[in-house]
């Protein structure tokens, strides 16, 4: 996600919710031949660089060590409270 590329994913529960909102991932189960389908869907789509900066957005606005710190620090006064 850093790096603005698009995924191809095999993920399940919170991995896969956290990328879904992303919008850069593509997703496969894992039979083979649907990891192939989901790189062939990713190779062929114009808009590679599109998915790739959706998931650099998500990353940054949501995963850089300054946000995670804010939550944790949130977090921590919260539960003092």
């Amino acid at each position: 996600m850093k790096y603005a590329r698009p995924l191809v994913v095999i993920a399940q529960g919170d991995a896969k919710e956290i990328l879904s909102k992303a919008k850069g991932s593509f997703f496969a189960n894992e039979d083979p031949k649907d990891i192939a389908r989901a790189f062939d869907e990713a190779m062929s789509l114009k808009e590679k660089d599109h998915f790739g900066l959706n998931n650099k957005s998500y990353f940054e606005e949501n995963f850089t060590l300054s946000k995670l710190t804010h939550l944790l620090v949130e977090e921590l006064i919260v539960d003092k409270k």
